[in-house]
């Protein structure tokens, strides 16, 4: 989205709401554009990894741990049976192992529970990062936007201030050349012209340096607009992932 091509204002086509109104013009008004936000750092997704490499690791563990209790069971109920025995026999060894299986499956269960509550947490994180990132897009580019319209406006007055003095200068001139044919010279309508002349050159100056501050101005934001779009596209990737 391009805001500013030579003198030209094109409007951004969001709906900003009140409040990042109310943030682009503090900003406007001087104030840091620092704001906390929410990032997913290098680091916290190491941590994460790992807790998942070891929350694996500790589930493959217990599933090992429950298949040979599991295999136990089989084996002594097995020589039971071959011995000629009632199950009955065995029933507090079978309670027994049935208990150790029941409390492997419940570790597991913590694990895979708090597996899936860090990753719910972690992918909220994301969102809101993203969330944030867009809000901080959003008032950055208004805040540029409002810093290209308040340039123009000044262009605007400026311009509305040299009219009359050019109208003036031109005017004198008008006479001055006049009074040349007819043989007279006029110092003091000369000195007027000549600082009419260079009140009109300094406002020149002063509508150029504004032309260049609102180019400056749109160029910024645009850079920051495409920074924002990549940034926008890796979240969205991370996101899906």
């Amino acid at each position: 989205m391009k805001v500013f091509s030579g003198l030209k204002v094109s409007m951004v086509t969001k709906t900003f709401s009140p409040q990042i109104i109310h943030k682009a013009n503090d900003e406007s008004a001087g104030k840091s554009g620092k704001r906390d936000s929410i990032i997913i750092s290098d680091e916290a997704r190491a941590r994460l990894g790992n807790w998942q490499e070891r929350s694996a690791s500790m589930i493959e563990s217990l599933m090992e741990k429950r298949q040979k209790v599991q295999e136990a069971k089989s084996n002594l109920v097995e020589r039971t049976l071959e011995a000629g025995e009632e199950l009955s026999t065995i029933k507090e060894q079978l309670g027994a192992f049935d208990e150790q299986i029941a409390e492997i499956e419940g570790q597991m269960s913590a694990i895979e529970a708090q597996k899936r509550e860090r990753e719910q947490r972690e992918q909220e994180e994301k969102q809101q990062a993203a969330a944030e990132t867009q809000e901080k897009s959003e008032i950055e580019q208004l805040t540029s936007l409002l810093q290209s319209v308040q340039f123009l406006e000044q262009i605007n007055a400026l311009k509305q201030v040299k009219v009359p003095i050019e109208n003036v200068h031109r005017r004198l001139k008008t006479e001055m050349r006049n009074d040349m044919e007819r043989g007279t010279f006029i110092e003091s309508k000369a000195k007027k012209i000549a600082e009419l002349a260079g009140r009109m050159q300094n406002l020149d100056s002063e509508m150029n340096n504004q032309i260049r501050k609102a180019k400056e101005s749109s160029n910024e934001m645009n850079r920051k607009v495409s920074a924002e779009e990549k940034q926008e596209g890796s979240v969205s990737e991370s996101l899906e992932n």
